[in-house]
């Protein structure tokens, strides 16, 4: 898994709104503080998701729909990876019986 999670690309980015948007994040959902909400803000702010292994950040944002977990992604990519090796049914569609 570490080796994966290595190889993805990352990009530092600093979107000047990033503050402003984790601060209302923070306050519409209760956070004390501001440290899971810039995680939220960002995802949000680059129109991605959140993958994390945090219970906590997972149920307080869930409503969002933007935060998943760790086992979340591994089955979608799972599903994915299994319906790219689906065998194509489809070259028999034509009349084509293979004789």
């Amino acid at each position: 898994m570490r080796t994966r999670l290595e190889a993805c690309p990352v990009q530092r980015v600093d979107p000047p709104e990033l503050g402003q948007r984790a601060w209302e994040l923070a306050e519409q959902h209760g956070w004390g503080r501001t440290y899971d909400a810039e995680y939220v803000a960002l995802a949000q702010v680059l129109d991605c998701r959140v993958v994390t292994i945090d219970a906590r950040l997972r149920r307080g944002a869930a409503q969002l729909g933007i935060v998943i977990g760790l086992d979340e992604l591994i089955a979608e990519r799972e599903q994915a990876d299994d319906t790219a090796t689906e065998p194509d049914d489809t070259a028999n569609e034509a009349g084509d019986d293979g004789l």
